[in-house]
């Protein structure tokens, strides 16, 4: 890949770039700062959490013996869950809590939800997002352990 400042990238290009690292696996700086110039997202497992590179950079703690976990995900993160927006509303004064429940809403409205698939056995991990992606394969040793994926925040 070229080392200049502008380049640019397809999802279909990046996710190539991607193809074949092995785990653990740690993004390489330039390929970040690539994805976050061309408005991509680079979507990677870590232990136990879902970690969002480029365009959106945040993790999501999953649930120890989940096996499939969906989130709303916007332009710049994940959004809270609603059972966490009552948490945080508890706490509020009623204008603040308007606030936060009015963005809550705005927010979910523009989301789409990604799906995580993971095999606690054999520690296979999978995505899904309903925006047109693609794919890249992350090994240990000889096999494929997970299937990463990369899409465009434009497509939201």
């Amino acid at each position: 890949m070229s080392s200049s400042k502008k380049v640019k990238l397809t999802k279909e290009e990046l996710a190539a770039e991607l193809d074949g690292f092995e785990i653990p696996f740690i993004v390489p700086q330039v390929l970040c700062e690539t994805a976050e110039r061309s408005g991509l997202v680079i979507v990677t497992a870590e232990a136990s959490s879902c970690v969002l590179h480029g365009a959106i950079q945040n993790t999501k703690y999953l649930g120890r013996d989940e096996r499939v976990e969906t989130f709303t995900l916007c332009r710049d993160g994940f959004n809270p869950n609603w059972g966490r927006m009552i948490e945080v509303c508890g706490g509020k004064k009623l204008q603040a809590a308007e606030d936060a429940l009015e963005d809550y809403f705005n927010r979910k409205r523009v989301s789409k939800e990604l799906v995580v698939f993971r095999n606690a056995a054999d520690y296979t991990w999978r995505f899904e997002i309903s925006v047109p992606y693609a794919t890249f394969g992350l090994v240990l040793g000889d096999s494929e352990i997970y299937r990463g994926i990369v899409f465009s925040i434009n497509d939201f």
